[in-house]
């Protein structure tokens, strides 16, 4: 059904981590799911995964603290590579802290996507205004992680091709 009306991701907050009977339907959807963990534990999460994983659903698992705002301390942003090294789907990083430095962060540790809330004006208050991310500040999000991504390259050990003039110089010592 949410096919048919254009639906092409589900997003399924923390607090329905443990909700067997939801998860189970989002599974069966055929839709990409998102999936926060904030709050779980590993034996929670793992529950989870084993839901979309028996039926092959299209997954991401987004590392997730709970806490409005999240106090920094707690990001814990070594999850993302414990999660990254135990799984084989994408991982990705659902931010509650105030500023952009800390999803940033997420991506400098291999989050895949980020989830940031937002607001076209934190000066109009409501339950998430802290921790959300206005236009501007959403956009230079953006393309600080692109740019960290790219500086992050790609992880082969070669040279780049803007070592060849290095390279061509090395070479030219080797034969003198």
């Amino acid at each position: 059904m949410l096919k048919e009306i254009g639906v092409e991701i589900l997003k399924i907050a923390s607090c329905d981590i443990c909700n067997i009977t939801l998860l189970e339907a989002a599974a069966n959807s055929g839709l990409l799911v998102i999936l926060s963990r904030g709050t779980a534990s590993a034996s929670e999460i793992e529950a989870a995964v084993s839901i979309f994983k028996k039926r092959k659903s299209p997954f991401i698992l987004l590392h997730c603290v709970s806490s409005y705002p999240m106090n920094e301390a707690d990001a814990n942003l070594s999850a993302i590579q414990t999660l990254k090294s135990k799984y084989e789907f994408p991982i990705g990083y659902s931010d509650h802290s105030k500023g952009i430095e800390v999803p940033l962060l997420a991506v400098a540790s291999g989050a895949e996507i980020i989830e940031k809330h937002y607001t076209v004006d934190r000066t109009l208050q409501g339950i998430d205004w802290e921790i959300s991310a206005e236009p501007k500040e959403l956009a230079k999000l953006v393309t600080e992680a692109e740019r960290i991504r790219k500086i992050l390259g790609h992880g082969k050990l070669e040279p780049q091709a803007s070592e060849q003039e290095e390279i061509e110089y090395r070479d030219s010592l080797r034969r003198k």
